[in-house]
């Protein structure tokens, strides 16, 4: 048994003691990770303010104060968790903010993919051979693995990680025995916030408190 994971709704009005200052919301809710103890989880940047954040998750929030949030643009912030309902919660800036200028640079990631570190076991198939690698990183487009070998730029692989199934692409860089995929067809939000709950200690905490083996 795993913990649910549904696209996130609107039914998410903030407390109204928690509302102190004014909010600015985005126009599009952008795609961020939550960095926390239990691994990287995909949150949507909800609304901002100078002081504080609202994060929305796919799945229920992970039950620590004191985290960190990535944007697409690599930008990280500290946060510390105020209130929390379902799977929206309101965080304080350890730092205060400029709302707009955070606004715009949020915007600007549109076209950027938020990319989860969460190393797993993985096999990569070509040449019809089978190769044990390790998962470094996943994005809805495309994941980083490390291979003892040297694919070729371009090759047709077929990525297979535990609990995630397969995943057809082909090579498009290579350092060392790092290589990146591109997926053929990338991975919806939700499918991404999946794999990351599937793969990450929250998941397995989940289990173990419904009393799952």
């Amino acid at each position: 048994m795993t913990m649910h994971v549904s696209a996130p709704s609107d039914n998410d009005s903030e407390p109204a003691e928690k509302r102190r200052e004014p909010r600015s919301a985005l126009a599009m809710m952008r795609a961020a990770k939550l960095i926390c103890q239990t691994g990287e989880y995909l949150c949507l940047i909800r609304d901002v303010s100078a002081g504080g954040v609202k994060l929305r998750l796919f799945h229920e929030m992970p039950d620590e104060t004191h985290v960190f949030m990535e944007r697409a643009d690599g930008e990280i912030h500290a946060l510390i968790r105020v209130w929390v309902r379902d799977n929206t919660a309101g965080f304080r800036f350890v730092q205060p903010v400029d709302p707009e200028d955070f606004m715009n640079r949020a915007a600007g990631t549109a076209a950027r993919s938020v990319r989860l570190r969460m190393p797993a076991p993985a096999v990569v198939h070509a040449h019809g051979r089978a190769m044990r690698g390790r998962l470094r990183d996943l994005a809805q487009g495309g994941a980083q693995i490390e291979i003892d070998a040297c694919l070729p730029i371009g090759e047709t692989v077929v990525l297979s990680v535990d609990r995630l199934g397969e995943q057809q692409g082909w090579i498009r860089w290579r350092r060392g025995q790092a290589h990146g995929i591109v997926f053929d067809v990338p991975r919806r939000l939700d499918q991404l916030a999946a794999d990351a709950l599937a793969l990450q200690p929250l998941a397995a905490k989940a289990d173990r408190s419904r009393g799952v083996a």
